[in-house]
């Protein structure tokens, strides 16, 4: 008995480490969205603390586990929302935070590409087409959206393949193409009902009626 309660202790500070390291990360990307941009760096800076003495971890010397899945997806998660730090403060007129946002998810794109996280990588990669779309690289943003659409086919992931068919309409609207964002729109619309994501059906509508205006 005292043998197993020993390794149950373990197994359960790991649990507690792990919600409090989920916890903070989902704080942070609350307050990014809500643009409170100093509060999502102290839960960023909170996150670091509890991460870097966290048990998943295993650094003593400096050196990064990425073999480690659970270590490793926490930390990619981190890097995804400082990414979307710095893309959502693109909306201000200083600093150069679009090509930060970017550096941070071809950073996700590698770390997931190691552990073969298919479905967060994928994410990131519509992240860097959306900002390729916002900078006026349409034809890179394109290729990228063509080819991560396709993987996502693959692995079934209907919630991601849903996104990029939203972002395949806001392309084509850039393109000046509105049948063809009317059909992509449709297809998110459709993927988003069927998932039961109600905000994200509200707003393909919205956008499918402008299209019609």
């Amino acid at each position: 008995n005292n043998s197993s309660s020993k390794t149950q202790e373990p197994a359960e500070h790991k649990k507690l480490i792990d919600i409090s390291l989920t916890l903070r990360l989902n704080s942070a990307a609350c307050k990014i969205r809500q643009h409170s941009f100093e509060s999502a760096k102290r839960e960023f800076v909170e996150f670091k603390k509890l991460w870097r003495t966290s048990v998943m971890t295993k650094i003593h010397t400096g050196n990064i586990d990425i073999s480690n899945r659970d270590w490793s997806r926490h930390y990619i998660r981190y890097m995804l929302y400082r990414g979307e730090y710095f893309y959502r403060a693109s909306h201000y007129p200083h600093g150069n935070h679009l090509v930060l946002a970017t550096k941070y998810y071809h950073k996700v794109g590698v770390l997931c590409e190691r552990i073969d996280w298919i479905r967060f990588r994928a994410k990131a990669m519509e992240r860097v087409a959306y900002i390729e779309m916002k900078l006026g690289k349409l034809t890179e943003a394109r290729d990228k959206l063509s080819y991560w659409l396709k993987e996502s086919k693959k692995n079934n992931d209907k919630r991601r393949i849903a996104f990029f068919y939203r972002t395949f309409a806001l392309l084509y609207v850039k393109r000046n193409q509105n049948r063809e964002a009317k059909e992509f729109a449709e297809l998110a619309l459709n993927l988003f009902n069927e998932l039961n994501m109600i905000k994200r059906v509200e707003d393909m509508r919205v956008f499918i009626n402008k299209l019609l205006d």
